[in-house]
């Protein structure tokens, strides 16, 4: 929805047919029926049993507790990978069948073990859903996303932290075929979290308040990425054009303890990193920032 809204924006801007003469406001077309939500949308629902994937209860979850009333408070890093060495690894990923995003997962999962080596961690990743509805949803507005979940042991975590060009890629192959394995049932387990939110808005609330208690450290944790994929636009002979684009969410102070943001557009990866302040050693953190980054040029040869 990000990515559409951006879109029309820079379209109306540049159509100067959409802007009346004395205020220069965008005419836009009235709303005349709101869309669907996702879970009227057509994507097949299914008993799919207990999820049986690893994923760690007791995994990293940050390296201070959370406060019972903690307010929102996030930390943020922003970064940029460009140029040739964006070129390079974008060839590079391709030549090894694997995506982009599959790269920059596990340079992120690489950089954290650099840092946490011994632990278990789960990881989140946000999937786009439009696909599976019936018909599929294209340009509009909404949520439509899942959360794919997986684990990591400590063991198989060990084999890779070395990050030598091999065992790099094996690993972003693995993650490759978890992810695209399981993209339509991450979907539909999450039109499945309707059995679980009977009263509104306690069982919502309690989805995530229920970590204080559930878990040490009163979060979840773990690591997150949410990855926007590549903005294209046609920029040529436009009055408004776009130099970069930044994509940014706020922490998580119920679950992710380091998380990801990222999308690529004219030529550059815009990379957020995110923590909740008091959560994570701020230069713990700070360094697996500088490794993520040192491990993505590594791979763009």
């Amino acid at each position: 929805s990000t990515l559409v809204f951006w879109k029309d924006l820079l379209r109306h801007l540049n159509d100067t047919k959409d802007l009346t003469d004395e205020t220069n406001e965008i005419e836009m077309e009235p709303v005349v029926e709101v869309p669907l939500p996702f879970e009227q949308r057509g994507c097949p629902i299914v008993d799919l049993g207990p999820n049986l994937d690893f994923i760690p209860d007791n995994g990293w979850q940050g390296d201070y507790p959370a406060h019972e009333n903690e307010e929102l408070n996030t930390v943020v890093h922003i970064n940029q990978f460009e140029g040739d060495a964006l070129k390079k690894l974008v060839k590079r990923a391709k030549l090894e069948g694997v995506s982009v995003h599959s790269a920059i997962y596990t340079a992120y999962l690489l950089a954290w073990v650099t840092h946490y080596q011994g632990r278990t961690v789960k990881t989140a990743t946000a999937i786009n859903c439009r696909p599976f509805c019936v018909p599929a949803v294209g340009d509009e507005l909404g949520v439509f996303f899942g959360r794919f979940e997986c684990g990591w042991d400590e063991i198989t975590l060990a084999l890779h932290a070395a990050n030598d060009f091999a065992s790099f890629w094996d690993l972003a192959r693995e993650y490759h075929k978890r992810l695209q394995s399981k993209k339509q049932e991450t979907c539909q387990r999450t039109l499945m979290m309707d059995s679980l939110l009977k009263t509104f808005p306690e069982s919502y609330c309690d989805v995530w308040t229920s970590a204080r208690k559930k878990y040490l450290m009163g979060r979840s944790g773990g690591l997150n990425i949410s990855d926007l994929g590549r903005f294209d636009v046609d920029q040529e002979g436009n009055a408004w054009t776009m130099k970069e684009m930044w994509f940014c969410q706020s922490t998580h102070s119920f679950a992710t303890a380091i998380a990801l943001n990222v999308i690529t557009a004219c030529g550059k990866l815009d990379v957020a990193f995110t923590w909740q302040q008091g959560a994570v050693v701020d230069h713990k953190a700070e360094a697996v920032i500088r490794s993520f980054l040192k491990i993505l040029s590594n791979q763009a040869i």
